[in-house]
Formats: C-alpha cells, sequence, structure tokens
C-alpha cells in the first residue's frame, strides 16, 4: 500500500464507522457504537468518553485497512524538545499504526484525536505566556522531525503519514479552556504582546479568540460558542507544516451546514 493510499483508505474507513455511528435522522440501526450531540458540542461531563470513542472508530478503520492499530504508544525523541525550561523526551500517541517485519513491529503511521478541550493544542507554545503547558502542535512537528528510528530490539519506525482527528462544532454552548485563553494568552504583558506586533497569525487568532470569549458575558440560553470559525485555521495550518516532512491528513468534525447533523471535513 503507497503512503498516499494507506492514510486515505483509513479516513475512508473512519468516515464509514462515524457515519453510522453518530445520532442523524437517518441513523444506521447496526452502529459500531453511539455518539450523540452532546459527545461532540459539550465540555465536561456529558463528554467525558468523547475521545475514547473517537479513538476506537480509529483504531478499527485501521485494522480493518490491514494495520495492527495500537493505541497509547510512546514515541521517543532522537533530539529532546525544549521550550523554555520545559524538556521532552517523547510525545505519547493515541493510536500507532503498525505492520509486523520479520520479528519487529514497525510502526508507520500515527493518529492523534483531539475534542474541543484539546482545540488550544494547534497554537504555538510561545503563544502561552508563562509556558505552564506545551501545546501539542510543537511536539507534533518536532516528532515528525526527530522521532527515534530504533525503540527497541522488537520495535520501530519508519513514519510515513499521520492522520489528525479534531472535533470543531459551530454551536457549543460550553467554553474549554475560557480561564487558560483570558490569563495565559490573551493578557500576557511583555512577550506576547510583542508577538502580536510581529506575528499575523496571532493577531488574526487573538481576534478570534477575544470574539469567542465575547460569548462568555452573555446570558447562558444565548450562548453560542464557534469552534469551527476560531480554531479551524489554526488547524490547517499545523497541517500544511507536518505535510512539508510527512504525509499529513486532517480529518474535522462538526455541523454540516446550518442543521443539526455532523459531517467529516478532510484536508
Amino acid at each position: 500500500m503507497s503512503v498516499e493510499e494507506a492514510p486515505n483508505k483509513i479516513i475512508e474507513k473512519f468516515k464509514e464507522y462515524f457515519k453510522n455511528s453518530i445520532l442523524n435522522d437517518n441513523s444506521n440501526s447496526k452502529s459500531c457504537i453511539i455518539l450523540s450531540t452532546e459527545h461532540l458540542r459539550c465540555y465536561g461531563d456529558k463528554s467525558k468518553n468523547t475521545h475514547s470513542l473517537l479513538q476506537y472508530l480509529l483504531i478499527r478503520s485501521g485494522i480493518d485497512v490491514g494495520y495492527h492499530a495500537i493505541p497509547e504508544v510512546k514515541i521517543k525523541f532522537e533530539k529532546d524538545f525544549v521550550l523554555g525550561n520545559k524538556k521532552r523526551r517523547f510525545k505519547k500517541v493515541d493510536v500507532a499504526f503498525a505492520h509486523s517485519e520479520g520479528h519487529k513491529i514497525v510502526y508507520k503511521g500515527l493518529g492523534e484525536i483531539y475534542t474541543i478541550d484539546g482545540c488550544l493544542q494547534c497554537i504555538k507554545g510561545e503563544y502561552v505566556s508563562n509556558r505552564s503547558w506545551i501545546p501539542a502542535r510543537d511536539l507534533l512537528i518536532h516528532l515528525v522531525s526527530f522521532y527515534d528510528k530504533n525503540i527497541n530490539n522488537y520495535e520501530k519506525i519508519k513514519l510515513e503519514f499521520i492522520i489528525t482527528v479534531v472535533v470543531l462544532p459551530k454551536k457549543s454552548k460550553t467554553l474549554a479552556w475560557g480561564a487558560e485563553i483570558r490569563k495565559n494568552i490573551l493578557k500576557n504583558e511583555n512577550k506576547v504582546k510583542q508577538i502580536i506586533q510581529e506575528d499575523q497569525d496571532f493577531r488574526d487568532l487573538s481576534k478570534k479568540l477575544g470574539n469567542l470569549l465575547e460569548n462568555s458575558n452573555k446570558k447562558r440560553k444565548f450562548r453560542n460558542y464557534n469552534y469551527y470559525e476560531t480554531f479551524r485555521e489554526c488547524w490547517v495550518k499545523l497541517n500544511n507544516e507536518l505535510n512539508k516532512n510527512i504525509k499529513s491528513k486532517l480529518i474535522i468534525i462538526t455541523e454540516k451546514d446550518d442543521t443539526e447533523k455532523y459531517d467529516i471535513e478532510v484536508i
């Protein structure tokens, strides 16, 4: 299977399973699992298992295409990632797609999943004022350039592709990471002010984040947080960065048009 074919086939299977799982008007009664609107739009107790459910769909899709689809695999870096005083030696990925070669398992592709509580993972680490956390964006870009090809005597890595799944609803009633956005991204007195002047991407993002937060001042029944409008461009830019080093595909799960139905956008 070619590098072009592999991620596309996994994505087609994922789309099929997702369509059969989501509770739309014409839901398939033979669905492998059930995903509701609350799973995709809410943040907190109502969506606790959304990540696990989507991870299951991605794993099942990989298996159907002919891969060993293994959850929660640690990929060690050949060169440590450093941001300020923080250092990371590896990144744990949601799914690793592998083949067996002799007595070794060889990881060929990676899958990552971000629900609305991971919406900020597409931003640059330098946008976080106190460097209290490292966004997945920085770690993923570092991973595809500096992964350690030999994990041990029985596992090695020959990365060919990465698939990122992100949930970006247009009509969510809950706001994830609101305090973090206010405190550590939009109100940094020094570094971020400089970034705003020099970085067009951050100027655009900060404006969108400001618009997102405006909804917090409205009465609850009128709140409507549009994650798609706020974060889509940021995730697309991350996908473009990853594509410089590896075949990268982005799956965005969001509402279709102005309906209550969910659909998949593939980039």
